[in-house]
């Protein structure tokens, strides 16, 4: 059958459809796609729906939601076949409330899920379809049919696989007979989503991913002809501030600043990046870190000098450092270089009469000097220091006092 001779055989029914839509309650399914499955002769209507966060039902049950939920297509909720009707009251309720169509020879069996299952499978081969998560109607009790889903799972059987966590919330079902009119298969926007399917009276809503947002209808109807009420809205993505160069440097690219476009940042000869090298822009439309700036390059770090060498740096737009050494150390300072060595002083002569303590001379070091006592008994003078006892060596390669002499002491 052509889709023109579908849309002429099914208008009166859906015009009936569109007067009745606008007397019923909402139902809490977020139906996501659907399918018309012939299984063992029978003409069924397979619905991929998401559960709501909370489990609520949208009207004041969950067996009504299921009816409100077929009613939406022109169809009727179906379980539980004629093989119990009569002979069970819940099952009966499940027809005379809740307007369920039972299955010509039980097709889908009672308890219905493995049979709602199959349908959905081959409707959706693509899904995880189980008897926990596809459901039919079983038994309409007053008792069963409650606003909680978790308290609605002897009524629709099965839904315990997808509620509560860690349930996907995902289920599947199935509605007697087939859908007759759908507007053309939408795609989402491109750095978008959408939700909905392309049935009659259904909405399709239209989202964008973070750091994008819609331009145009952010939803559109399946009218009674056939088409959409707005065309496919575009995701275009945020923009970020503009960006600068830093002094002493540049930026790149720098006509690019829409949600997660990258520039990134170099500095002039003799300068360095203080900051990050490229900065991103995020989909709140603000920049994940502020742009660097250009320093000049610290030669002195890490030092090249060595040990006892001051470093000075070399300004931009040279790069490197002088290394110099401290007071009383000759070298060139620089650690792969003669680094520096402390400045020896010349070795003192020790005076007559007398003696020296100490054999280093370098930088720091101390000497001292003696006098010799003298000996009564072998008759030898005595003599005393003139002039200071310790010399230091000093940063100039000098001593820090004249060596001193020996006199004669008095007697």
């Amino acid at each position: 059958m052509t889709a023109g001779s579908v849309l002429a055989s099914g208008l009166a029914v859906l015009f009936i459809m569109a007067a009745q839509a606008t007397a019923q309650e909402n139902h809490a399914f977020e139906v996501l796609n659907v399918a018309n499955q012939t299984y063992q002769g029978v003409d069924f209507f397979a619905i991929e729906a998401r559960l709501p966060e909370d489990g609520q039902s949208g009207s004041e049950n969950w067996c009504k939601d299921y009816r409100l939920l077929c009613a939406k297509y022109g169809l009727k909720p179906t379980g539980c076949g004629e093989e119990l009707m009569g002979s069970v009251p819940d099952v009966d309720r499940c027809v005379t409330e809740y307007d369920s169509d039972p299955n010509i020879n039980n097709v889908l069996g009672c308890v219905p899920a493995d049979g709602v299952a199959a349908v959905a499978g081959q409707a959706f081969t693509s899904a995880t379809v189980t008897s926990g998560n596809s459901f039919g109607f079983y038994r309409c009790s007053t008792s069963y049919c409650q606003r909680g889903i978790v308290e609605s799972q002897w009524s629709l059987t099965s839904t315990s696989e997808a509620f509560p966590d860690p349930g996907d919330r995902m289920v599947y079902t199935v509605c007697k007979g087939s859908a007759a009119v759908r507007c053309p298969m939408l795609s989402a926007p491109e750095n978008g989503a959408k939700t909905g399917s392309n049935y009659y009276s259904n909405v399709v809503d239209f989202t964008c991913e973070s750091g994008y947002e819609l331009d145009g209808d952010a939803s559109t109807t399946c009218q009674v002809d056939g088409t959409w009420t707005h065309p496919v809205p575009t995701c275009t993505a945020l923009q970020c501030p503009e960006v600068t160069g830093p002094d002493n440097g540049a930026v790149t690219p720098t006509d690019t600043r829409s949600y997660g476009d990258v520039v990134r940042f170099t500095c002039d000869a003799g300068y360095e990046l203080d900051g990050e090298e490229s900065i991103t822009c995020q989909a709140d439309g603000t920049w994940d870190d502020d742009a660097p700036t250009c320093r000049d390059i610290d030669g002195c770090s890490p030092s090249p000098c060595a040990p006892l060498a001051t470093c000075t740096d070399t300004p931009a737009p040279r790069i490197g450092a002088t290394c110099t050494c401290e007071p009383g150390y000759d070298g060139d300072g620089a650690a792969d270089g003669t680094g520096c060595t402390a400045v020896h002083c010349p070795e003192p002569t020790p005076p007559e009469n007398g003696g020296m303590y100490g054999h280093s001379f370098s930088y720091m070091d101390e000497v001292k000097f003696y006098c010799n006592r003298g000996d009564y008994v072998e008759n030898l003078p005595a003599y005393r220091l003139d002039g200071a006892a310790t010399l230091t060596c000093q940063a100039d390669g000098t001593w820090s006092d004249p060596v001193p002499t020996c006199i004669p002491k008095e007697s």
